[in-house]
This record gives C-alpha cells, structure tokens and sequence, in this order.
C-alpha cells in the first residue's frame, strides 16, 4: 500500500515516480497487489497518475513496470474521505484472482479453507 501525498507535487513526484516505482517493483511477488493511494478524486490534470498507467503495464524489457494488469478505482461516495485508488496486479494468477470477484459467496469459501484450525485456541 503506498500513501501518496496528494498536493504536494514533490511528495506525488517521489511515490509516484518510475525509479521508486521500479525499486517497489522488484520487492513484489506474483501473488502480490500493489494499491495507490491517490487521495480524492482526480480533479483537472494529474499528471504522475497517467505517467504511472502508462508506464504499469508496459513490459521490463521496454522500460515499463511490467504489471499485468493496472484499474483506477473511483468511489465518489466515501467522500470526505479518500476515494481514489490505483491498483496493479504482477500477475493474473492468485493475487489478480483472489481480488477480483464476481461472486461474494466464493470470497468467503476461500477464506474458510484457508483457515488454520487449532485445538490449542480452545483449551483453558
């Protein structure tokens, strides 16, 4: 999760900008989601965010992040609070997946068989 400082252009130049991004992109893994906070919404020019799609999904080899696949995601009505976010997934395997889903209900059986139980939790 990366907090980026929305108005201070030195803040967005940093978080956003491709050497940080691409030190940030060689800590992920495959299974890995990358989330942006970009603040409210985008309002007039912003600059860093289209730099950042437009370089996400490039390949390595041309100099790009090499993400799979990068959404913005607007959410109007959690003003005042934060409400834009870019998300980009490394892979389409487990992380892109596991986060995009059309039905709630398989959410909740995955999480269910991913639970660890242990008979240690009920012993007092």
């Amino acid at each position: 999760f990366v907090d980026v400082p929305r108005g201070s252009s030195e803040g967005e130049r940093e978080w956003l900008g491709m050497d940080f991004q691409r030190r940030l992109r060689t800590l992920l893994r495959d299974d890995s989601i990358l989330v942006i906070n970009r603040g409210h919404g985008a309002e007039g020019s912003d600059e860093m965010r289209e730099v950042f799609l437009s370089e996400s999904t490039r390949v390595l080899e041309r100099g790009g992040l090499g993400y799979r696949a990068t959404f913005v995601y607007d959410e109007p009505s959690a003003s005042p609070f934060d409400e834009t976010f870019i998300i980009s997934f490394p892979d389409f395997d487990d992380g892109y997946t596991r986060f995009l889903r059309r039905n709630p209900a398989s959410i909740d059986l995955d999480i269910t068989n991913r639970l660890h139980t242990s008979a240690r939790l009920f012993h007092y």
